[in-house]
């Protein structure tokens, strides 16, 4: 009897042995061939699902282990990944040729995440086998420039140079470290060298520039500025208009800042869903303003202010200077159009327009003392472009406000499909023609009730 199990034993053994060579040489060589078919295709589900299959039969399969954190690395499921990783190196006895790219991963997660010690113990290991591989040294040096080891990352970056001279990322690193240091002349030859590498980076030329600034050369730190323009970068061309408008600034060339300031100011004004900062907007437009009034350009530096007050209502003085200069602007403006006749009258009706918060469409002259204003206005009451339609009408003389406006600005309204009209009169208005205007819903303004609608305008203006 007990030599019948014996045999049944014996036999069971001989199948399961001839079950596994069988597995080895037909399953094995047939599943490596399909999940070679699927990654030719880069179907990495497919290739996944097989990978997955053979490690519950064999689940320290260096290769397929390697292969399935290739797959998750490749799918940016870089933790699933590491997961692997981790488990394949702990394999005793792994070749080389299978551990060296999943180790190499594992250091630059290990670098992203600031795992520094973790990485650097890696890359020793990589190393030890590759000890000229760029790729290894210069991950090294991002772990040194992470530690603020600058000196270390220095030589580590100047070793891959010597084995690669148009190594971009370690020209890169070396570049920023020496700017970050202050060291200017290696800076800017390491910034020249990327210059001659890499021609689409519009900050190794804004670099240059401010290099040049500091080494005291403002004729180069201009040229170099000036071809920023070039990459059609709104972020980098705003800035080098700020940074050439302050070297102007300290040459004394107002002009010039004031035109470069105003380059700056239309460039925000082109990209309103570009994000520049905040703080570098309202400089801008606060240096604008000032150059504005110190020319007596009081109604643009108004302009300016209001921008600001938008943005910012507690921004330096500009709350006080808005308040001062928008009264007194009315005292001034009915001198100014009663002693100007000609083109130099209709630029101060113009600019008054323009500090009131209007858009001028259209203008027309009635003779030498009457000028009608077509002007339009956009705020949050209408719906996005659609633009609010308006008459702004000016006597411009001492004699009383003739009683014939009314009927042309009545043909105005029906013609032009206007929203409304206001008359600005600098002669007096009788109480019959003020009564006329009245029942045609005509609001009109002289030197007694201005501010009214200075103060109206500014409360639309400021709250928008």
């Amino acid at each position: 009897m007990f030599e019948d199990i014996s045999y049944v034993i014996a036999i069971s053994a001989v199948l399961l042995i001839a079950l596994g060579f069988a597995y080895l040489i037909v399953v094995v060589p047939n599943r490596n061939s399909q999940l070679q078919e699927f990654l030719e295709k880069k179907d990495y589900e497919s290739a996944e699902i097989l990978l997955l299959d053979i490690l519950k039969k064999t689940p320290n399969n260096p290769k397929m282990l390697a292969t399935l954190g290739d797959i998750y690395w490749t799918t940016e499921r870089e933790e699933k990944a590491v997961q692997v990783f981790e488990k394949l190196i702990n394999i005793s006895h792994v070749s080389p040729n299978i551990v060296t790219t999943p180790l190499f991963r594992l250091a630059t997660w290990y670098t992203q995440k600031d795992l520094l010690l973790e990485a650097s113990e890696i890359l020793e290991k990589l190393l030890v086998l590759e000890p000229k591989n760029t790729q290894y040294l210069s991950l090294l040096g991002d772990i040194y420039r992470k530690k603020n080891d600058f000196e270390k990352a220095v030589d580590t970056y100047k070793a891959v140079i010597s084995l690669n001279a148009k190594d971009i990322p370690s020209w890169r690193a070396l570049a920023y470290i020496y700017f970050s240091l202050n060291i200017h002349t290696d800076a800017q030859q390491a910034f020249l060298n990327l210059v001659a590498l890499d021609t689409t980076d519009p900050d190794y030329i804004f670099k240059l520039a401010e290099l040049s600034e500091l080494m005291g050369d403002s004729s180069k730190a201009f040229k170099y500025y000036e071809k920023i323009e070039k990459f059609n970068d709104p972020h980098y061309t705003f800035r080098a208009a700020r940074k050439m408008a302050s070297i102007y600034k300290f040459e004394n060339k107002f002009e010039n800042c004031l035109k470069l300031l105003e380059k700056a100011c239309a460039i925000i004004e082109e990209n309103p869903n570009f994000s520049f900062q905040k703080e570098d907007i309202l400089d801008t437009r606060y240096q604008l303003g000032e150059l504005y009034l110190s020319n007596d350009l009081v109604h643009f530096a108004i302009k300016e202010w209001e921008k600001i007050l938008r943005l910012n209502k507690n921004y330096l003085d500009t709350a006080q200077k808005f308040e001062l200069h928008y009264s007194n602007q009315s005292l001034d403006f009915f001198v100014d159009i009663l002693t100007h006749r000609g083109t130099e009258l209709t630029d101060i009706l113009s600019n008054f327009i323009m500090s009131l918060g209007f858009a001028i469409d259209s203008i027309q002259s009635f003779g030498d003392e009457a000028f009608d204003f077509f002007v339009s206005e956009s705020s949050d009451r209408w719906k996005e472009l659609r633009r609010r339609k308006n008459v702004l009408s000016f006597w411009c003389s001492n004699d009383p406000l003739p009683a014939d406006i009314a009927t042309r600005l009545a043909v105005a309204i029906e013609s032009r499909g206007i929203a409304h009209i206001y008359i600005i009169s600098a002669g007096p208005i009788l109480s019959e023609t003020r009564a006329r205007l009245y029942k045609k819903d005509i609001t009109v303004f002289d030197q007694n009730n201005i501010q009214e609608l200075l103060d109206a305008r500014k409360e639309i203006i400021t709250n928008h």
